[in-house]
């Protein structure tokens, strides 16, 4: 028998994000644009949603041993999530200009998905998830 290498941490992460890309394809988002990078860092998932443009960040825990994956999204991590969606609308801005924005959660846990709409708001202390 031969052992298959184990997926990487990077591996584990495309395959849930694109299993919650498709998840919200089911709950009426439109998926826009994934994995958008600049010298900032990263966005899972743009998509947009009724009237909104809207900046997913997608966590995921294989159990709840360790706590939901909810958990793991700091403040910091909500700051950053926005200086790249501030960098994503000056490359992209024009057609969202006029668009509100949200900035969702979407945190599996043993595979099952939780959204937060309007997780948190940019320059605002704000979190529904804690």
């Amino acid at each position: 028998m031969v052992a298959r290498p184990t997926q990487t941490t990077h591996q584990k992460g495309q395959a849930v994000e694109a299993y919650v890309a498709s998840w919200l394809g089911s709950q009426g988002y439109t998926i826009v644009q994934r994995n958008f990078r600049c010298r900032l860092g990263e966005l899972d998932i743009i998509a947009e949603h009724g009237d909104y443009l809207v900046f997913v960040e997608v966590r995921s825990r294989g159990s709840g041993r360790y706590g939901a994956a909810v958990h793991a999204i700091s403040p910091g991590k909500a700051a950053q999530v926005a200086k790249v969606a501030a960098c994503y609308l000056a490359y992209h801005g024009g057609p969202w200009a006029s668009r509100p924005k949200r900035f969702d959660v979407v945190a599996v846990t043993s595979g099952v998905p939780t959204l937060l709409q309007d997780a948190f708001r940019l320059g605002e202390q704000r979190y529904r998830y804690q």
